[in-house]
């Protein structure tokens, strides 16, 4: 029997989405993301779609239902199927304004069984892990900045300058949960002259381990958050 999956309006606005989409066009991102050799890759994932839809916003729609469902499939413990026909389930028990019309619902059966292939792949899976742990974190930095600041020294009656202050501060804006945060720092230009040492010697320390990884185990590596 199957467990109904109940759908948030967000969700069914994407479904809906996705059920507009050429049969043809979803055959051939089954195709173009079954044929990905590094599937680590979370971004080629996104350009494939892309390129076997041929519309950004259907595209970006996708790839962010497929992270979505796969991680609702794990938590489940649904197979791809399972999990397309919980989805049915919850779109037909809709009611009101909402709901699909017969047309609407056979159209959805109709592409039902490609999402499901498309959940199917190991290559969807692999970039949905990858994508897992790499924000597999407390907090994720979103953003980092370092403002200078210059605050003027006047005699003791601040008629004259007497010269000024050159200080520095590290700003973080970093994301945990649902909420954005941020944290300034105090710096002064030997705390920046480290920071940018240290910065350099973690570049150069991934570099190391990618040649190492890719040269000697033949092993696909996708640095957090690369773009290409």
């Amino acid at each position: 029997m199957s467990t109904e999956i109940i759908i948030p309006v967000n969700r069914l606005q994407e479904l809906a989405q996705i059920r507009e989409i050429e049969l043809s066009r979803l055959n051939a991102a089954v195709s173009r993301l079954g044929s990905i050799a590094n599937a680590l890759d979370a971004e080629e994932i996104r350009r494939q779609i892309f390129e076997a839809l041929q519309d950004e916003e259907l595209a970006e729609i996708l790839f962010q239902q497929l992270y979505s469902l796969s991680w609702l499939r794990r938590q489940r413990d649904l197979s791809p199927e399972e999990l397309v026909e919980g989805l049915s389930l919850g779109i037909r028990n809709i009611s009101g304004s909402d709901r699909w019309t017969t047309e609407q619902l056979a159209e959805w059966d109709r592409r039902g069984p490609l999402v499901a292939q498309l959940l199917s792949l190991p290559q969807v899976h692999i970039a949905v892990k990858s994508l897992d742990l790499s924000y597999d974190y407390a907090s994720v930095l979103q953003d980092a900045h370092i403002v200078m600041d210059i605050r003027p020294v006047f005699d003791e009656k601040a008629d004259v300058l007497q010269g000024a202050v050159i200080s520095h501060t590290l700003r973080l804006v970093y994301q945990t949960g649902e909420s954005s945060q941020s944290v300034s720092l105090a710096m002064d230009v030997d705390d920046i002259r480290h920071l940018l040492e240290s910065c350099k010697r973690a570049l150069r320390k991934e570099e190391t381990v990618r040649k190492e990884l890719d040269g000697r185990l033949d092993l696909a590596v996708i640095p957090t958050g690369e773009k290409k």
